[in-house]
């Protein structure tokens, strides 16, 4: 099954500038904010070993960070359903995760 959802607090539904209901995997939302804007994008992602839809799935979020504005704030939350590993990447990943890397690891 998919699906996916983002509950907003009262607080922020004021905050709301628009939403995007990329696919039954993804969706995204981008708030005003203080200072400038924050993005979004809430997933799920296919679960490992599916080859096909996890590549398909990879490249839909990829264009859609690269459509996000420069200047916004932006967060990705969700199931990636993705294991990292401990390879060091720049800033991003440390190296204190498990030892396991699955496909969908290596496609994040």
């Amino acid at each position: 099954a998919e699906g996916v959802a983002i509950i907003i607090n009262k607080k922020w539904s004021n905050k709301v500038e628009s939403y995007d209901w990329i696919n039954p995997r993804m969706i995204k939302i981008r708030f005003r904010v203080e200072r400038g804007h924050l993005t979004i994008i809430c997933v799920y992602a296919p679960e490992d070993g599916k080859k096909e839809e996890s590549e398909h799935f990879y490249n839909v979020l990829q264009k859609n960070i690269d459509r996000i504005n420069k200047n916004d704030f932006f967060i990705i939350g969700g199931d990636l359903n993705a294991r990292i590993g401990r390879r060091k990447l720049g800033k991003l990943i440390g190296i204190y995760g498990e030892d396991t890397e699955n496909p969908n690891g290596r496609l994040l």
